[in-house]
């Protein structure tokens, strides 16, 4: 009982210096905010007594008197709450607000001169928002509310990082953007008015990252490479209870102990069998899953029911019964956005590498970017950036200091859909009463970059998931559903046959006459593109108006940024999903929880995802040096063995030291702002 009550006096210290390290962070900010752009703030106190008769010509007597109302009592609160904090700032919030005062009005006015009158009076609606960022504090918000506005509705010529010459840049004619550009008003914090309440509690991703205890080295910043220690000791050289300490002293519940094992035996009998941590009871550990991972059990030779209980733990285990966190929500689609052509170990190693823990985190990332969200980028531009991007993450070749985890993902759209997460964390999460197959419609016309099956991988770790990724397995399993109309699958045969002969004349060979005689990769790959053909209507139709075929659950949507096109869940998609769901009838899993039990029966590995674990945000990165040694002892175990069966399963894995599958948190983002040089050291 002690050590409880001494555990909520811990978290509740912590807590309380996460807020006064939270309202240092703000406090800077505000003041680089007074005292940047001083050059404007002679035009604008000259200016000023006309623009606040103008603020009172546009408003009520009624609300003029509730805003100055409003203003003195929030007034009186910040300075009776933190007299020092509200000293400083009443020095510098008065200035910035003048700045910003001047700034909107003449924003407003450039957007008028180029005819972009709708967005004119929202600009101008903005100045008593900018009045009110002169109070000290409690202004802050609302002053930063109005730079975000100016910046986002400020027309952007040409993408130049500062301290570059447009000429040191690659750049193609600004005619050929990769992609429309997008327009905003102001970033958002929360939800909409008109959105419908959250489905559960939402624990938002903090500003800024805990302070660490005297017996963690380490560090939350995304620009460093410090390896991460508890009590001097390397991730592999803890001990099990070591690891449950460190959960604990971080705020990571069930990160240990590994509990002790059950021995069950494989289905097929001779003898076999294998261990699981804790039995089919309780939840499983981080430590749990580690070593579950590590010791080369096949699923494929699991009784069936057996495997499912052992399924139902792991589901158990990953639900986050506090409330669905943006940290979560946020790995879960970075999950998806990174799959595409990655294996699943380096899938789940970049994810760790790109977890946030905190909103200052996703800033660095975002403003790393030699352009804002907003400019036309070229995809030149888009390519150089994403490369450069993977190899200061070290997602790269080792021979670019990294550990081969990058996959074919555009880091640039990466980050873009970062920009997008930190103006409006709570679009992401499922809202009340949404349906599954619109939630994933919902992500994918939203983000760029994310498709039905990435959406679908990436919204699936939020609880009683009801949707399913239909990657090549998938789609191998469901070929029969996939094809079950004769003239499809008779369209299909011949097109498989004939890609395979125009393979074949490439490269000398005698092309194959008959379907069955078809290598099976060449038949998972179309099957998968039949699986990915998809409508994408434009959002909009030349009236202006929402395009009809867009569905009414999408049209309503409000979104972060209106889409150019919608991206909806094609019918053939949506035919092995329901087939996913006959499967699941009576095995006491949710959709996902039933095609991840398959997805391990087929790959012949028990993958626990321990990547998805709840509160690993809480655990400071692990050097790229460490990672190497994580990434090493995964080779050694053969989760990094690609190659096939003939049946086109994978290899089953071989045991191994468990205490090197630890990789807990990011693997560190090597990245500092666009225009300082930095590089990940090997």
């Amino acid at each position: 009982m002690t050590g409880s009550v001494s555990s909520r006096k811990k978290n509740a210290e912590r807590a309380r210096q996460r807020r006064i390290d939270a309202m240092k962070v703000e406090r800077r900010r505000a003041n680089e905010a007074a005292t940047s752009n001083t050059g404007k703030l002679g035009s604008g106190i000259a200016s000023i007594p006309g623009r606040v008769v103008n603020y009172i010509k546009s408003s009520s007597p009624s609300s003029v008197a509730r805003d100055v109302k409003g203003i003195a009592k929030a007034t009186y609160d910040a300075a009776v709450e933190d007299p020092n904090a509200f000293a400083e700032d009443a020095i510098f919030s008065p200035l910035a607000a003048i700045r910003d005062f001047g700034d909107v009005r003449e924003t407003a006015r450039k957007l008028r001169a180029q005819g972009r009158d709708a967005e004119a009076e929202k600009m101008e609606a903005m100045a008593g928002t900018a009045i009110l960022s002169a109070v000290p504090i409690l202004g802050r918000p609302a002053g930063v509310a109005t730079r975000k506005a100016i910046k986002a509705a400020t027309p952007s010529v040409k993408v130049t990082p500062k301290g570059k010459a447009a000429s040191e840049l690659a750049v193609v004619p600004e005619a050929k953007a990769s992609r429309p550009i997008q327009r905003f008003s102001a970033a958002r914090s929360g939800p909409s008015a008109n959105q419908k309440p959250l489905a559960q509690t939402r624990t938002p991703l903090p500003e800024t990252a805990p302070s660490l205890p005297a017996s963690v080295s380490g560090s939350f910043n995304a620009a460093e490479n410090v390896p991460l220690t508890f009590k001097g000791l390397q991730p592999w050289e803890l001990t099990s209870s070591q690891v449950a300490d460190l959960g604990d002293v971080l705020g990571v519940e069930n990160l240990g102990p590994l509990n002790k094992p059950v021995s069950f035996p494989y289905e097929m009998g001779g003898g076999e069998r294998f261990e699981i941590p804790g039995g089919l009871e309780g939840k499983f550990t981080y430590e749990d899953m580690a070593k579950m991972k590590a010791s080369g059990i096949d699923p494929s030779k699991i009784d069936p029911e057996l495997h499912r209980g052992i399924q139902r733990k792991l589901m158990l285990s990953m639900d986050e019964p506090q409330g669905l966190s943006d940290a979560k929500v946020l790995s879960g689609l970075t999950f998806g956005y990174t799959s595409p052509n990655n294996p699943l170990t380096p899938n789940q190693l970049a994810t760790s590498r790109l977890r946030m823990n905190s909103m200052e985190d996703v800033d660095r990332i975002v403003n790393s970017r030699p352009w804002e969200l907003t400019d036309a980028v070229t995809k030149e531009q888009r390519e150089a950036f994403s490369d450069s991007l993977a190899n200061r993450m070290g997602l790269g070749a080792a021979s670019k200091g990294g550990i081969g985890a990058r996959g074919s993902v555009d880091y640039s759209g990466y980050t873009d859909f970062l920009d997008l997460f930190r103006r409006d964390p709570a679009f992401f999460h499922r809202k009340e009463g949404e349906d599954w197959t619109g939630l994933v419609e919902r992500m994918a016309t939203q983000v760029p970059g994310l498709s039905n099956k990435t959406g679908s991988f990436g919204v699936a770790w939020q609880p009683d998931a009801g949707v399913s990724a239909i990657d090549r397995h998938m789609a191998n399993r469901y070929m029969d559903t996939i094809l079950a109309d004769p003239g499809k699958r008779e369209a299909f045969q011949k097109r498989a046959l004939n890609l395979a002969a125009m393979r074949a004349a490439k490269e000398g060979k005698e092309a194959p006459t008959s379907f069955e005689d078809l290598n099976k990769g060449l038949i998972q790959e179309l099957l998968l593109s039949e699986v990915g053909n998809s409508p994408s209507p434009k959002f909009r139709v030349k009236s202006g108006d929402v395009n009809p075929s867009v569905p009414e659950y999408l049209a309503d949507v409000d979104w972060i940024s209106e889409p150019q096109k919608a991206e909806l869940m094609g019918q053939t998609y949506k035919d092995v999903v329901g087939a996913n769901e006959a499967a699941m009838a009576g095995s006491g899993l949710h959709l996902f929880g039933n095609q991840w039990n398959i997805w391990d029966r087929i790959r012949q590995r028990l993958e626990p995802h321990e990547n998805m674990f709840p509160g690993l945000e809480n655990i400071p990165r692990l050097s790229v040096e460490q990672m190497r040694v994580i990434d090493a002892a995964h080779g050694l175990t053969g989760h990094k063995n690609y190659s096939k069966d003939s049946e086109f399963r994978l290899q089953p894995t071989k045991a191994g030291d468990y205490k090197k599958f630890r990789y807990f948190s990011d693997g560190g983002l090597a990245v500092k702002k666009h225009n300082e040089d930095f590089a990940v050291r090997a």
